[in-house]
């Protein structure tokens, strides 16, 4: 068909947008159908451009404006990068809601960054809310619709669905909330940091990214 460009991955076109189970697990657990995702779209996407010049701006398929500044074109292939961002968006959606579009609309607009090394920044806090001077870290909101990942083997290891939580945040509570589960802050709960952990496990296990 004319203008119809089939990528590799496979994104199920219900109007609801949910994800539906393959197996006969629990109805608690949160699956996504493990099936070679595919997205369809109306418009040619670029691929990145292995003779061009870097870093590279390049856009990512499903989601409307979103960009990635990739170093290399293997990191990462943009459908893996957009399919990243849908699950994260259906995981946020089902267990903290998104009545207002807000979530989806950062997701719309996101800049990814992508770095090589960790960079070394003042003034940032642990999980748990510990103020720490100095200290390299591997992902940091950059600005209200931009983050920074330093790159990993695997999506699954890198700080990607954490700074997507920030962003979220940023969009739904008023901060990005640097202190996390620390009491500065009101926005960033042990919830969110679960769901971190539950979508990497998925990533890796499910999908190998």
């Amino acid at each position: 068909m004319k203008n119809i460009a089939i990528y590799s991955l496979v994104i199920l076109l219900f109007s609801s947008l949910q994800f539906q189970q393959i197996d006969n697990t629990t109805a608690k657990e949160k699956t996504v159908q493990a099936l070679p995702p595919t997205f369809i779209t109306l418009a040619d996407i670029p691929e990145c451009d292995e003779s061009g010049t870097f870093p590279q701006k390049n856009p990512l398929p499903w989601w409307r404006y979103a960009t990635q500044l990739q170093y290399s074109c293997a990191v990462y292939d943009k459908d893996n990068v957009a399919w990243v961002m849908l699950i994260f968006y259906e995981f946020w959606k089902d267990e903290f809601g998104d009545s207002g579009g807000n979530v989806k609309r950062a997701l719309n607009n996101l800049q990814i960054v992508w770095g090589k090394e960790a960079l070394e920044v003042d003034n940032i806090y642990s999980l748990n809310g510990t103020f720490i001077p100095k200290a390299r870290v591997c992902g940091l909101v950059k600005g209200d619709y931009e983050i920074w990942v330093m790159s990993e083997p695997r999506m699954s290891d890198t700080a990607l669905v954490h700074e997507l939580v920030h962003i979220a945040l940023i969009h739904t509570c008023g901060s990005a909330d640097p202190d996390h589960e620390g009491d500065g802050f009101p926005c960033w709960t042990a919830e969110h940091s679960m769901l971190i952990e539950d979508i990497n496990s998925l990533l890796y296990e499910k999908y190998n990214l």
